[in-house]
Formats: structure tokens, sequence, C-alpha cells
């Protein structure tokens, strides 16, 4: 009994360097990348993942269904902030999963990358609603949270041309959904909308 704890002390410790030599590799590639304002989804969504799978409880289940997505106009390191914020809020706020999706929708103006960060949580009462976003607004008890979170995301988005919505998740919480433009001259023009079913 004891070899076998040793044993999955050993993994567990392998697993944590691992994940700890992915973020440092991350952090520094998103270091490089600060002054840039291309962003690519699959990195940000990859670092917000590990992020989240570092800081939250291990009884969350985290589902990521993300196709090969097109540069947005939202540099990564923005957008991994936003993607992670938004499922560490649903993993706060009591959810037990938590899914990330992509998707290229059809919008005026041309097409935009849409991530949307679901949950099976309480979800966010109707009267809420409308003050989620605005600066210093919290649902958490004192000196639990800034009331920044949510009102940065949307800062982000908007200055990026895009903006972030929420809805009622299929999985019972809230959805999240960051809309943001294609990366680039011609970009909007050229990519064809996809559609990835909700599991």
């Amino acid at each position: 009994a004891e070899e076998d704890e040793a044993d999955d002390l050993a993994m567990d410790l392998d697993q944590a360097i691992q994940t700890l030599t992915d973020m440092v590799q991350d952090l520094t590639s998103f270091a490089r990348r600060q002054g840039d304002t291309c962003g690519v989804p699959a990195e940000a969504v990859r670092f917000a993942e590990r992020m989240f799978r570092a800081k939250a409880r291990r009884s969350v289940r985290l589902d990521v269904e993300l196709p090969d997505l097109p540069p947005v106009t939202l540099d990564s390191r923005r957008l991994s902030q936003a993607i992670l914020n938004l499922a560490i809020n649903a993993q706060q706020a009591g959810a037990e999963r938590v899914r990330i999706t992509g998707v290229v929708v059809q919008r005026p103006g041309g097409p935009r990358v849409e991530i949307c960060v679901e949950d099976n949580g309480p979800g966010v009462p109707p009267q809420l609603r409308e003050r989620l976003f605005e600066a210093f607004f919290t649902t958490k008890k004192a000196g639990e949270g800034t009331g920044l979170g949510l009102h940065l995301v949307r800062s982000f988005l908007r200055e990026a041309g895009g903006d972030v919505t929420l809805h009622d998740s299929p999985l019972g919480g809230a959805r999240f959904c960051l809309t943001v433009p294609l990366y680039g001259p011609g970009s909007a023009s050229d990519a064809e909308p996809t559609e990835l079913a909700a599991r």
C-alpha cells in the first residue's frame, strides 16, 4: 500500500512539474507577443485551460471543444485572461462542469470567432444580468472579489471590436460568449462559418 501511495505521489509530482513547465513556456510566449494585436484562439484557450486546471478544484470537469479557428483582433494574452476569468467565475459559483467551445459565426460586418464558456452552475438571476458587467459590481462575499473581472473582459473585447454576451446554458447554468473580429485584411471574406454541435 505504501508503494502504491509513493507511486501515486510520484505521478502527481511528474504531472505538476510538466504543468509548470508548460505554463512557463506559455508565459514566455505570451510575454513576447505582448505588443501584438493578433490573437490565436487555440493558443489562448490552451493557456487558459492549463491555468484553470492548476487553480480549480479537481472535482470540476473541464471540456474543451475547439476547431481550428482563424486569428482574431484581440491578442492571445487578453483573450486567454478573459476565458480564464469566465471559467474561474463558473467554478466559484458552484459549477461542477465547465465547457469551452468555439465557432466562426456570421455577423453584420463579416465573420467573427465566437468562444463560449458555459457551465452547469446556478446561472445568473435576471435581475443581476444588467449590472453584471459594471465596474466594482460583484455577487461574491466581501473580500472575495473586486467586481472588475467581467468589466475588464467586456473592455478587452470592445477595444478589439468585439463583445461579450450572457445567455442561459444548455448545461443548466450560464453561457458567456466572446465574439471577436477576424484579424487581417481579406480574412473576413475568406472564412467559411463552421458550427460545433453542443454535446
